[in-house]
């Protein structure tokens, strides 16, 4: 859930700037700044890899940012063969009405999800 979360914010932040600027992406994005020094040693570690320079300031095209938000990961796929699709409408939500727990008698973990009522389709 976190990692869908996180990419989703990341796209949201990308949609909503016609410029990136690292600083800014960090503090809206990363919701733990423990992660940020994992973050920038992610950066130098796999910018030469794929020939980047220094990306800490570039322009966002939005056509890229389209196709990304196609392309995110918004399916949580679960060991007991059960899907969760989160929809990226209101990102929020995801926050406010899911919640990830742990359930010691079954020692397995639980999603929680909050509604009010259920949207046929």
């Amino acid at each position: 859930q976190q990692e869908v979360l996180f990419m989703n914010r990341a796209v949201n932040h990308f949609a909503k700037n016609d410029s990136f600027e690292e600083s800014s992406f960090l503090n809206e994005v990363m919701e733990n700044p423990e992660l940020i020094p994992e973050f920038k040693h992610y950066k130098t570690e796999k910018g030469p890899k794929f020939s980047i320079e220094d990306v800490s300031n570039f322009d966002i095209a939005n056509k890229a940012v389209s196709d990304a938000r196609k392309k995110i990961k918004n399916v949580i796929n679960l060991d007991t063969n059960i899907q969760i699709k989160m929809d990226f409408i209101n990102p929020e939500s995801a926050e406010k009405f899911v919640e990830k727990g742990w359930d010691e008698e079954r020692q397995m973990y639980y999603y929680l999800v909050y509604f009010n009522k259920e949207q046929k389709s």
